[in-house]
């Protein structure tokens, strides 16, 4: 039988086994998951800094160009403090850089933006120093990179020593991990699995290190076995829409 390959987002099915002293894991379980809301709550493992929390994170890259334009020395007067050449280079390269790395629209900072609206050089000028700072101009780019997905998880199941929850795009590995790394006295067993066996694989942390982890090839055996545990219900009902 041939798996049907996904081309929207994959919704990620994750599964944390807990062993450790009752005292250790109910401080784990008080300090992550919020009360009276099925969520695991990332920010409470990795914090969005209070100065990216504050920004907001839409049109930031016409945002930087408009406050890269008002600062070229190059340029006509915008009412704003010209920079020194060599520190307009740095900052430009800086962000044509990251942009490069990240979305591929470098090609949109000009630093030369028609129109520069002046209502965007102090936000611009924040995500350039947010940049330097913390790596990423706004919290949508520092979620992206730190908890490898935009929004919290969503729990379904929890029991004293399982939880199930879900994921977008990928299982947020990094958050686990620093989960591990606070709760040293708790052995974490985390696997995880997309619909159809796309995305599969499990890490094993002890004393908050992390001692195993498997990446299950795409479609693989091993991704299918893993799926099956985390979809029981699912599976059938995803297999129907398979082609022969």
């Amino acid at each position: 039988m041939r798996y049907r390959k996904e081309t929207q987002m994959p919704e990620i099915q994750n599964e944390l086994h807990l062993s450790g002293s009752q005292p250790d894991i109910e401080k784990l379980i008080n300090s992550v998951v919020t009360p009276n809301y099925p969520m695991m709550d990332f920010a409470k493992i990795l914090p969005v800094p209070d100065e990216l929390a504050s920004l907001p994170a839409g049109m930031s890259r016409v945002k930087i160009d408009c406050y890269l334009t008002a600062v070229n020395p190059g340029t006509a007067d915008h009412h704003l403090e010209k920079l020194s050449s060599d520190e307009y280079d740095r900052l430009f390269r800086l962000v044509k850089e990251y942009y490069s790395n990240n979305d591929g629209f470098n090609h949109c900072i000009t630093g030369n933006y028609p129109y520069p609206d002046v209502g965007y050089f102090a936000d611009g000028k924040r995500m350039i120093e947010c940049l330097q700072k913390y790596g990423a101009p706004n919290w949508s780019d520092w979620c992206d990179q730190n908890w490898g997905q935009l929004t919290n998880s969503h729990i379904y199941e929890i029991e004293y020593n399982k939880w199930r929850f879900v994921t977008t795009a990928n299982p947020s590995i990094k958050v686990i991990r620093k989960l591990a790394e606070l709760n040293p006295a708790v052995r974490i067993y985390h696997r995880w699995a997309s619909l159809g066996g796309r995305i599969a694989g499990s890490c094993l942390y002890e004393n908050g290190q992390l001692i195993a982890e498997q990446e299950c090839a795409t479609f693989s055996e091993d991704a299918i076995s893993m799926e099956e545990a985390l979809f029981p219900e699912s599976r059938a009902d995803y297999c129907e829409q398979q082609e022969p």
